[in-house]
């Protein structure tokens, strides 16, 4: 989050001082969230999703983790992307995406 955020600063998508303030926020939210671990499964997956799709690694592992988070539940995860390749990743492998729409 933290190097989309910054990343989002620099292009000036968005103002640093909203960036910095979209960060403290997520702080503030990190404790309910779902915390996927990494394990020998979500590692084997994004080896695989890397290959087949083309990822970056950090990529990989984020879209292996909702896919084996979504597998676990049985009911569906949606995938928070703000990369464009992640995010059209997620919707090509069947997954939802937050946000529906298009990022720069």
């Amino acid at each position: 989050m933290a190097a989309a955020l910054s990343k989002a600063a620099r292009l000036t998508w968005i103002k640093e001082p909203a960036a910095r303030l979209a960060w403290n926020a997520f702080l503030e939210d990190w404790g309910s969230l779902v915390i996927v671990e990494t394990n020998a499964r979500v590692v084997e997956r994004a080896a695989e999703l890397a290959w087949s799709l083309g990822l970056r690694g950090y990529e990989a592992v984020h879209l292996a983790g909702a896919q084996v988070w979504q597998e676990s539940l049985g009911v569906e995860v949606t995938l928070g992307a703000f990369d464009q390749v992640l995010a059209n990743a997620g919707r090509q492998s069947g997954l939802a995406v937050w946000p529906e729409t298009s990022i720069p």
